[in-house]
């Protein structure tokens, strides 16, 4: 029997992660959600997703101690782990700059989508993904 494809959602906003989590899980995947960049960390080393959804302004949970953890954050942090370096990352952002697409893709992300997402574009974009992964 194949496991079914995992992805982890990184998202500060609750909502995103009911209503994209709940869209991919009826699709066939298992699904991971955290709120937090550090979390995302500890969860893609231990449950080893095989595609990434990353906030790009996902605040960081304790910014006393460390004042940025944003999507840049994260996306550098699983792309220096050998276990996640090759792992498709596909980034969601409100912000719809061409230099953020750009940077997004410098920074590692596989894609970029604008919030909010169309379902049916992400659920393609992400068979696309996991593919040529």
């Amino acid at each position: 029997m194949e496991r079914r494809r995992r992805i982890l959602i990184a998202d500060d906003d609750l909502v995103i992660l009911k209503t994209v989590g709940g869209f991919l899980e009826r699709h066939g995947y298992d699904v991971l959600t955290c709120q937090d960049g550090p979390t995302a960390i500890k969860k893609a080393r231990s449950e080893k997703p095989d595609l990434a959804l990353v906030d790009l302004g996902m605040e960081s949970p304790r910014p006393t101690i460390c004042p940025i953890f944003d999507g840049y954050t994260l996306m550098g942090w699983l792309r220096s782990m050998p276990e996640t370096a090759r792992m498709p990352v596909i980034v969601l952002t409100g912000s719809d700059a061409p230099e953020t697409n750009q940077r997004c893709i410098l920074a590692g992300a596989s894609a970029t989508m604008h919030k909010p997402a169309n379902m049916e574009r992400l659920l393609s974009t992400i068979r696309i993904e996991l593919d040529q992964f």
